[in-house]
């Protein structure tokens, strides 16, 4: 099923368990249905399932009328707001970066809107979206381990509830006209303009995020002070979070041996380097500033991406902020999954979720049938020859 183009075997397998199952939710469909929306670039269709998640159920059992209209398959188009509008962040704090880019505009369409976020996240949204209410609250995200004080959501009525939320959002939840998670509001998007999901190509552009000028000034002085000179390309390899599943998507340092010959300055943006990592690329000449936090100072990440002419790796907190702060991201697609949730042959290697962004694959005969050193090997071949074309079109320019 995941070999090559998964796309025929899922419409016919996804029919034939309807078949079987009928009506009744079955996990495992529910998941090769999302898989296939997800392949055919039909993210309404996908974001539109997730309202099926239990602490969707739960709100909107208790506020139907406001979450009838901002949330899954009924969820009305953002043009047709009006009144007073809450959005709740859910997920991982890289989705929630990533959904960032449709907050802007939100205010032409509501008197009020109060969007919750990762602490962190904090002052880097108000920066960029200044006339929007931002309520930092820490949530749960299941697939992490994390440690919670529970004691500021003693009054949210359930546990999936408080996993999203605390006590200071339950007023919100009452006086609001319309409630939305924060993929809905791009699902809201998305409807509004008639697509059924991002637009790849000329016309993606969405609002950004803004690092804060005096530290991104701060670093672009220096990175300019590093001898190797060049282009100043940012490199990140794994997440924080790893199972069986998502280790495949990750890399090693080693990925990016054929890329390190080029004049370009590297700099890790690597967070919890382990001693070996941090020999090799210092081995490799890659730059490691000690002196920044990259896994929990989302300022200063935002300010030294915002700094770096490209950012090469796989899906991160650090990879999305470069997205999101505008610098161009090229990431690696190890898996069918990493390629056909983010591009595909007919958007031309164009990123679907993160403007600026391009995804790699392996071309060569076998596909994501070869072992997985052959298929990074081959990305990064593939990687390589854009950055030799970046680097003539640079020389050519100066």
């Amino acid at each position: 099923l995941l070999k090559d183009d998964p796309r025929p075997a899922l419409r016919a397998l996804v029919e034939r368990r309807d078949a079987v199952f009928g009506p009744r939710r079955v996990a495992s469909n529910e998941w090769f249905r999302q898989f296939l929306h997800a392949s055919e670039g039909d993210f309404r269709a996908f974001v539109e399932m997730r309202a099926k998640f239990r602490h969707k159920h739960h709100l909107c059992r208790r506020y139907p009328k406001a979450t009838r209209v901002g949330i899954g398959p009924t969820a009305e188009p953002i043009d047709a707001g009006r009144g007073r509008l809450l959005v709740i962040a859910r997920d991982g704090v890289s989705d929630e970066i990533r959904w960032s880019q449709f907050y802007g505009g939100l205010t032409d369409h509501y008197e009020d809107v109060t969007v919750t976020c990762e602490p962190r996240l904090e002052g880097l949204l108000r920066r960029s979206f200044p006339e929007i209410a931002f309520l930092p609250v820490m949530r749960r995200w299941t697939p992490l381990a994390q440690r919670m004080d529970f004691s500021d959501r003693r009054c949210v009525p359930t546990l999936h509830m408080a996993m999203k939320i605390n006590d200071a959002v339950l007023p919100l939840l009452k006086s609001s006209d319309e409630i939305s998670f924060n993929d809905d509001v791009a699902l809201r998007h998305w409807k509004a303009e008639g697509v059924r999901g991002p637009i790849t190509g000329e016309g993606r552009e969405r609002p950004r995020l803004i690092a804060d000028p005096k530290r991104a000034d701060r670093w672009k002085q220096r990175l300019a002070a590093l001898p190797s000179g060049g282009p100043r390309i940012g490199l990140v390899w794994r997440s924080s979070l790893s199972n069986e599943t998502r280790a495949r998507n990750y890399l090693t340092p080693s990925a990016f041996a054929t890329l390190l010959s080029r004049p370009a300055t590297f700099v890790s943006l690597q967070h919890d380097l382990s001693d070996e990592e941090r020999s090799a690329l210092r081995a490799a000449g890659v730059t490691v500033f000690n002196s920044i936090d990259l896994y929990n100072d989302f300022e200063e990440v935002a300010a030294l991406t915002s700094a770096l002419d490209l950012v090469v790796g796989v899906s991160t907190m650090q990879f999305e902020m470069a997205a999101a702060v505008g610098t161009p991201t090229w990431m690696y697609a190890t898996t069918p999954w990493a390629k056909w949730l983010r591009g595909s042959e007919t958007d031309g290697g164009d990123d679907r979720l993160s403007p600026g962004g391009r995804v790699f694959w392996p071309q060569a005969t076998g596909g994501f049938r070869q072992a997985m050193p052959e298929i990074v090997e081959d990305i990064s071949h593939q990687i390589g020859g854009e950055l030799d074309s970046l680097l003539v079109a640079r020389a050519a320019v100066s």
